[in-house]
């Protein structure tokens, strides 16, 4: 036996081959053996990645959820500042002035107040400013200015932040 093993050494020496690191797998099974071992190894990448990625997406969500609440005090504290002369919808703080002056007046009124004349944003807000004008209406002659005006361009109206009045809520 010990011949023949020789010879067969002999022989992998003849063809420049060290008979000690002669592999006995095909080539084609250890390039599919890598190829299996690479397919792992993405595979991991991939599902860590996705896992990285659900729980970075969980996070977000919980920091804006927490800072939506953040937000949603801050705007109930505001109003609470000024006490019972300002009313609060949602995130908006409203006071209604009786005081009988021009829309530029009113407007300013409001800037030394810190505020602006309203903006109404949704059909629920202007439904809320209907009643709760109505229940400060008493004379016909009561009126309240609001932050629409066509002092740029007559007929073409906008609200004091710039923006065009949406037709939707008129």
């Amino acid at each position: 036996m010990e011949v023949n093993q020789q010879k067969g050494d002999g022989e992998a020496a003849a063809r420049g081959e060290n008979p000690s690191r002669t592999c006995k797998l095909p080539a084609g099974r250890v390039v599919l053996l890598v190829l299996v071992g690479l397919l792992a190894a993405a595979l991991i990448v991939v599902f860590r990645l996705s896992f990285d990625k659900i729980q970075m997406n969980q996070t977000i969500k919980t920091l804006e959820e927490e800072n939506e609440a953040l937000r949603r005090n801050q705007s109930d504290k505001m109003c609470l500042k000024w006490a019972k002369d300002w009313d609060q919808y949602e995130e908006k703080c409203y006071y209604f002035n009786f005081i009988k002056s021009s829309w530029n007046d009113s407007r300013r009124s409001c800037a030394d107040l810190g505020s602006d004349l309203v903006k109404i944003d949704s059909r629920e807000e202007q439904m809320f400013l209907n009643k709760r004008l109505r229940d400060l209406m008493v004379d016909d002659e009561d009126k309240f200015w609001i932050g629409l005006t066509d002092s740029g361009e007559e007929g073409r109206w906008f609200w004091v932040d710039g923006s065009p009045l949406d037709e939707r809520f008129h």
